[in-house]
């Protein structure tokens, strides 16, 4: 060892490490001390830091290159590709005793309830993975039925013992559009009305049943003064246009049209935000 390093000279070190004697994830800060005046750090210089995991036996990377798509129709099937690094103590393997594989789970992206929780499990390549070691292969995605804003969430399964979530590993999570999405923080403060301009029995009511899956409030459905609308049209206030927004991202044929506060409160009453006619283009808003 030296007796002394001068400015711009170096110097190497080997230190002995011990790892602490709970099991958990740490940062290892590595610094110099000036014995009895200061850590170099308090004097603003930056300590080496590294994450080290201690003792605990699940752990993992993902990468999914980007390749989870961000919009899925209901009940798609998509392949993904996935690259996973074993970074716990334990060793993965395909056998009775220690079968690893990974799966997914959905959550609703809006409240972060679970909706699909054990879906997709995917056995790895190989007979086993040790630590450091990574892995990648494909692994079908399957979409859930109903539209939605969600959290596809990927995460580690040691079969019949735990989720790698579960053991507290943070798993990889992407937002993914299923179906047409709205903003339902909007939508269940909508309270609309729906008007049969066509002149086709139930049509109105179709539509009903379809907004109410995406928390619209319908108010009443009757018929329009006239069955010879051609296009369907969203009648909407200045104050309730985000609202008619809404509306028109679910439908593939309309018209917006603002009309005053005074005519549509005289027209339609208090507590109505968005009028719909649906007209002869409802196939189109009802496929």
């Amino acid at each position: 060892s030296k007796e002394e390093v001068k400015p711009g000279e170096e110097v190497e070190f080997e230190l002995k490490v011990k790892t602490p004697s709970q099991p958990g994830k740490y940062i290892l800060q590595i610094e110099l001390v000036q014995e009895g005046i200061t850590w170099f750090s308090y004097q603003g210089v930056p300590p080496l830091e590294k994450y080290v995991t201690v003792g605990e036996p699940y752990g993992v990377i993902y990468d999914d290159f980007d390749t989870t798509p961000d919009y899925m129709e209901p009940g798609q099937k998509c392949l993904v590709k996935m690259k996973v690094k074993n970074t716990g103590f334990l060793t993965w393997r395909n056998d009775p005793e220690l079968d690893i594989r990974l799966g997914y789970h959905w959550l609703d992206r809006d409240t972060r309830k679970v909706v699909v929780w054990d879906d997709g499990r995917r056995m790895l390549i190989g007979g086993e993975l040790k630590q450091g070691e990574e892995i990648t292969q494909d692994i079908y995605i399957f979409a859930p039925e109903k539209p939605g804003r969600y959290i596809l969430q990927y995460d580690m399964v040691h079969e019949r013992v735990t989720w790698f979530s579960q053991a507290g590993v943070t798993p990889l999570e992407i937002n993914v559009n299923v179906g047409k999405v709205v903003d339902k923080n909007i939508t269940t403060k909508t309270h609309l009305i729906i008007y049969n301009g066509n002149g086709v029995s139930g049509t109105a009511t179709r539509l009903k049943d379809f907004l109410e899956i995406y928390g619209f409030k319908i108010k009443g459905v009757a018929d329009a003064y006239r069955f010879d609308h051609e296009t369907t049209i969203i009648c909407y206030t200045k104050k309730t246009r985000q609202k008619a927004e809404q509306v028109a991202l679910l439908l593939e044929s309309y018209e917006m049209r603002e009309v005053s506060d005074s005519y549509f409160v005289k027209a339609y009453g208090k507590g109505i935000d968005v009028v719909i006619v649906l007209g002869k283009d409802y196939e189109k808003n009802l496929k």
